[in-house]
């Protein structure tokens, strides 16, 4: 049985029955749209943000710094084995 607490609605409490049966209980329903954007929300997304540009910049980074060593050592076996 839901029945609101403000005259415009925007409140509306649910009361439950817990599991026993003797006490009732409040359970309060927020409308969908009525959510609000927490500093913990901002942060979290700024966090990712920063972390995601990380990973996209330091990629690259790290494909140069092991595949260049490999490249130069496989050319200095092709050269060995071109003058044998």
């Amino acid at each position: 049985m839901t029945t609101p607490i403000a005259s415009d609605g925007q409140w509306p409490v649910a009361v439950v029955e817990n599991a026993a049966g003797r006490e009732p209980a409040i359970s309060v329903q927020v409308k969908p749209g009525s959510r609000r954007i927490s500093l913990r929300d901002i942060l979290g997304c700024l966090d990712d943000a920063v972390l995601l540009l990380l990973v996209v910049l330091l990629f690259p980074l790290v494909i140069l710094l092991i595949g260049t060593p490999v490249a130069l050592f496989v050319r200095l076996l092709i050269e060995i084995a071109q003058r044998l």
